[in-house]
């Protein structure tokens, strides 16, 4: 089983100017994942790791791309995030002038860890 690993992604809304998008805002997403979104394969091979992405948003707010910025050395584990990004993940979308806009270059990170080891998962950042 997948340890309790909460995905706890923060955004800060940024103040808009008015030819550039608001980023969208979001909350605490861990309701998005559950113990049974583990890559079933990186799990029978022992594989951990933190997968940095970063996703674009369209005007819907459901990730249009998803594109690993570091990997974490397993390609199930690089797969799956991304998979359920753009699966699970919603947003309110950005704004110009008060109507939708398409947001790109959104940063994350993942840190996916196997039963009985703890982790976090959190925004990307050094």
């Amino acid at each position: 089983m997948f340890a309790a690993t909460a995905f706890a992604f923060l955004l800060a809304a940024q103040a808009a100017e008015p030819a550039r998008p608001r980023e969208p805002r979001v909350g605490n997403l861990a309701q998005y994942v559950g113990p049974d979104d583990y890559p079933a394969e990186a799990m029978r091979r022992g594989q951990q790791g933190t997968v940095r992405f970063v996703v674009a948003v369209g005007t819907n707010g459901r990730v249009t791309n998803c594109t690993i910025t570091r990997s974490s050395g397993h390609e199930q584990l690089d797969a799956g995030t991304c998979r359920l990004a753009r699966a699970r993940l919603r947003f309110n979308p950005g704004r110009i002038r008060g109507r939708p806009a398409e947001m790109s270059a959104m940063p994350f990170g993942i840190t996916w860890t196997l039963p009985g080891v703890a982790g976090s998962v959190g925004p990307d950042g050094d």
